[in-house]
């Protein structure tokens, strides 16, 4: 009897024992929920997701950055400027290889031959150069010549003052050029006279003569048009 009575007395102690672990995990339960995981926004297509989410999903994704389609604006500016200097560069050298080119006869060399661009109704127009003696002979520019469809004639002058009146004359017996030295046919001085001009001369054009030196021969030479009132030769 002593025995029936402690195992019901066991099972009751299980039973409230059972109850009350039931009630404490419960409360447990009740505290301390356990939390949601929210689902990946890469994973998710659904209309309330935001554009930003999915450009920063396809940035994650993607294995490689795109690239810029136009070069960052500062290589920009740089390029036109390489490009505007070297147009610069090969302007010169066409501007170089335009000029009229330095002729040899004998030992003398002609540099520079150039003239000036002359009014619609001018008649006459002249040409200039410098001629370098580098022998060591005397020699002497006796005339020159230019074909008839450009001028009547290209005789050699002078500017001289008379009374204070400046005069231009033909040079008698022709123009030393003296051994070891350079002459020079320049405005306002000796220059070649160019008389009945067919049609005026025009800048960037270049006009044939023919000249004649007493020891070193004939020579032909280009006379470089520049600008109406020129100085001196283009490019110098």
């Amino acid at each position: 009897m002593a025995e029936a009575k402690t195992a019901t007395g066991m099972a009751r102690i299980s039973l409230v024992s059972g109850f009350y672990d039931g009630r404490l995990a419960a409360g447990i339960a009740a505290k301390s929920p356990i939390p949601r995981v929210p689902a990946s926004p890469v994973a998710t297509d659904r209309p309330q997701d935001s554009p930003a989410l999915a450009a920063r999903a396809a940035a994650v994704l993607s294995p490689y950055p795109a690239f810029p389609a136009r070069p960052p604006s500062g290589i920009q500016p740089m390029t036109k400027r390489l490009l505007s200097a070297l147009a610069a560069v090969a302007l010169s050298f066409v501007s170089l290889a335009a000029q009229a080119q330095d002729v040899t006869v004998g030992a003398l060399t002609i540099e520079q031959p150039w003239s000036r661009a002359t009014p619609p109704a001018g008649k006459t127009g002249a040409g200039y150069l410098t001629i370098e003696n580098k022998g060591a002979t005397d020699d002497r520019l006796t005339g020159a010549a230019i074909d008839p469809a450009i001028a009547d004639a290209a005789e050699l002058h002078t500017m001289t003052m008379d009374n204070g009146i400046m005069r231009m004359r033909p040079v008698d017996g022709g123009l030393a050029v003296p051994a070891g030295q350079t002459v020079a046919l320049s405005p306002g001085g000796v220059h070649i006279m160019l008389v009945g001009l067919k049609a005026p001369l025009k800048q960037g054009t270049r006009v044939p003569l023919t000249l004649t030196f007493e020891k070193a021969g004939t020579v032909g030479v280009e006379l470089d048009v520049g600008k109406a009132g020129a100085a001196g030769p283009a490019g110098h």
